[in-house]
């Protein structure tokens, strides 16, 4: 990335992540929404977050099961 460079992460995407691997401070500017409920899958981690308001909690993305069983 160089000065006024601009990188858009459409939703729903896959997963992605932004990393500095300079030694100069990286700013950045980032927007997106702010609602209420949100859920988000960080693979590489295989963890999942969940926000619920102000509660925050992360889940093992392993420990996920079916809503339906057959």
């Amino acid at each position: 990335m160089a000065p006024g460079d601009f990188i858009s992460f459409p939703a729903p995407s896959v997963a992605h992540n932004m990393a500095n691997p300079f030694d100069a401070d990286l700013v950045y500017l980032i927007g997106g929404e702010n609602l209420q409920h949100e859920i988000a899958d960080f693979p590489t981690l295989g963890k999942r977050m969940v926000r619920l308001g102000s509660l925050v909690e992360t889940y093992n993305l392993s420990d996920g099961k079916p809503f339906f069983t057959a």
